[in-house]
Order: C-alpha cells, then structure tokens, then sequence
C-alpha cells in the first residue's frame, strides 16, 4: 500500500488514534536505526563540560594559537 493511499484513511482515524500511529512508527523508525527510545521515570547520564579543564586548557591554546597565526 503506498503514502497516497493511506493519507485518506489516517484522515479518518479519531485524534488519539493517530496519536498512536505516531508512536508506533517512532518506534518502528527507532528500531531501524538501533536507537532505543528513552524510557519514562528513567534516569540518563549526560555529559557535560564542567570541570573539564584540561578541555579547557586545549580550546584556549587552540584559540591563542588561531589568534597569533592571524596577526602574522
């Protein structure tokens, strides 16, 4: 069944139907990509820059190094 032939009959489906079709093909396109979706009441680590400063350190020296090269 192609896009064209199902845009009428999503059309008719009730709001909290299509709600569920968006879900289920989120998932689907998940599963695709290997990508899990993120689960509710889950805790997730994220990374973040604070206390990096050997990062720091190199980005400033990086960014001296441009500014330098510039005035050359």
């Amino acid at each position: 069944m192609s896009l064209t032939e199902l845009f009428p009959l999503i059309g008719t489906l009730s709001h909290s139907e299509k709600a569920q079709l968006c879900d289920m093909l989120q998932a689907e396109l998940a599963g695709e990509h290997s990508i899990a979706p993120l689960e509710h009441n889950k805790t997730y680590a994220v990374w973040t820059p604070y206390s990096t400063f050997g990062a720091a350190r190199a980005l400033l020296n990086a960014l001296q190094g441009a500014q330098q090269h510039d005035h050359e």
